[in-house]
């Protein structure tokens, strides 16, 4: 996963995406992109941060990850 956090003079824009070799079947060079938009870096950075620990969390929990962050997050909200 790469990311950028830029400041485009009015806000703060991060991008997150996961490269992706090209090949006969694939039109753009990543798996996918998102691209949000910020007040200041800090919240750029928080969402950033998150968005990481989340991802470390699913590459640790294996297959069944979809449904253990399911539970986990009805858990979180009570």
């Amino acid at each position: 996963m790469k990311y950028t956090i830029t400041n485009t003079g009015t806000d703060w824009l991060l991008k997150i995406w996961e490269p992706a070799p090209m090949s006969n079947n694939r039109e753009l060079p990543f798996l996918y992109k998102i691209k949000l938009r910020f007040a200041n870096e800090h919240e750029a950075r928080k969402v950033l941060d998150h968005y990481l620990y989340h991802q470390e969390i699913m590459r640790h929990v294996g297959p069944d990850a979809d449904s253990q962050m399911a539970a986990y997050s009805h858990v979180a909200s009570v």
